[in-house]
């Protein structure tokens, strides 16, 4: 399953599952009833769990994740589960860099923490459930530490981004779970990073992505979401900004058919582009600009940066926006 890789996110709806059982004691057999075209009428989205096959292809990964997730609570037994890391990412639609799992992450009690070939099974001492779309989850704060935790750096800082900008958990809850482990605990570290580095001024996964990159290969920290103007009036603000320099991160859907209503639009939408991107190199700024692929690769990324002459420095010199814990500095 690929990855999410903006923040345009709709919550899955859970209504649309259906158990199997349910079905053959109305005598409709799930796995081999078809439709007009011939075509299997339901996607088996579990063991024991599937949805009409329609409602599935219109699906995109982020929320056919999310059915998994709902899925498997339908299933649960016993339950409720507390649902984590990857699995509270996608209830709470946070954007994660890596690909979507194939198991559910929960938080059980130590005796029960044995993983299977559905869940993987995560023992966290004060872990707190909220309810998300009608299943209990680790909250905003919680899930974003596992995720920095278990997942890593960039993972975590897109979803801290993308937590804080929605207003579902400040840069102090943040801190409160990196504080709240003992000093050099496995990841604690990393929670850290994610604590002092998160912004609200980013505002898609591939624009954290690539700023958690620029930290890692020791380029100068970029200004966010600066507002450029000339004679004409406002040129609009960059995801990038350094004196002299604008970055521009390109989702791969801004141009593509799922972003444009017609060959037209995204041709309109091109030429537009390229009229912003003269006006910014006319007002003495040069332009980098990157996608997906070359933000998660990290070097195609740094290799267009330092054509527009920013160069890594010796040692990061980022500004860190919260206390430092010199017992997990790195």
């Amino acid at each position: 399953m690929a990855a999410m890789s903006d923040d345009n996110a709709i919550a899955f709806d859970p209504t649309t599952l259906q158990i199997c059982s349910e079905l053959r004691r109305g005598f409709v057999e799930p796995r081999r009833v078809r439709r007009d075209d011939g075509a299997l009428r339901f996607h088996m989205v579990r063991h024991g769990v599937c949805m009409e096959s329609a409602t599935w292809s219109n699906l995109g990964p982020d929320q056919r994740y999310e059915a998994l997730v709902h899925a498997t609570a339908l299933m649960a037994r016993p339950g409720p589960h507390i649902f984590s890391h990857q699995s509270a990412a996608a209830v709470w639609q946070l954007p994660i860099v890596e690909r979507w799992p194939a198991k559910v992450h929960v938080v059980v009690e130590e005796s029960k923490a044995h993983s299977s070939s559905v869940l993987v099974r995560h023992t966290q001492e004060g872990a707190t459930a909220v309810l998300q779309n009608g299943l209990l989850v680790t909250d905003v704060a919680r899930t974003v530490a596992d995720l920095s935790r278990e997942v890593g750096f960039v993972d975590g800082l897109a979803a801290a981004d993308n937590a804080m900008r929605r207003g579902l958990c400040e840069r102090e809850d943040l801190h409160a779970e990196w504080q709240r482990l003992p000093p050099r605990s496995p990841g604690r570290a990393i929670i850290r990073r994610v604590a002092e580095l998160a912004d609200s001024g980013a505002m898609s996964a591939g624009e954290s992505l690539s700023r958690g990159q620029m930290f890692l290969l020791r380029f100068p920290q970029p200004c966010l979401q600066v507002a450029y103007s000339d004679a004409d009036g406002k040129i609009g603000e960059t995801d990038f900004s350094w004196p002299g320099l604008v970055g521009e991160f390109d989702g791969e859907a801004k141009y593509g058919p799922a972003y444009n209503s017609s060959p037209e639009e995204m041709q309109e939408r091109i030429v537009k582009e390229k009229g912003r991107e003269d006006r910014l190199r006319a007002i003495r700024n040069k332009v980098a600009r990157w996608g997906w692929t070359a933000a998660r690769d990290g070097e195609p990324m740094a290799r267009k940066l330092i054509a527009q002459g920013l160069t890594p420095e010796p040692r990061r010199r980022w500004i860190l926006l919260g206390p430092i814990d010199t017992e997990d500095a790195a």
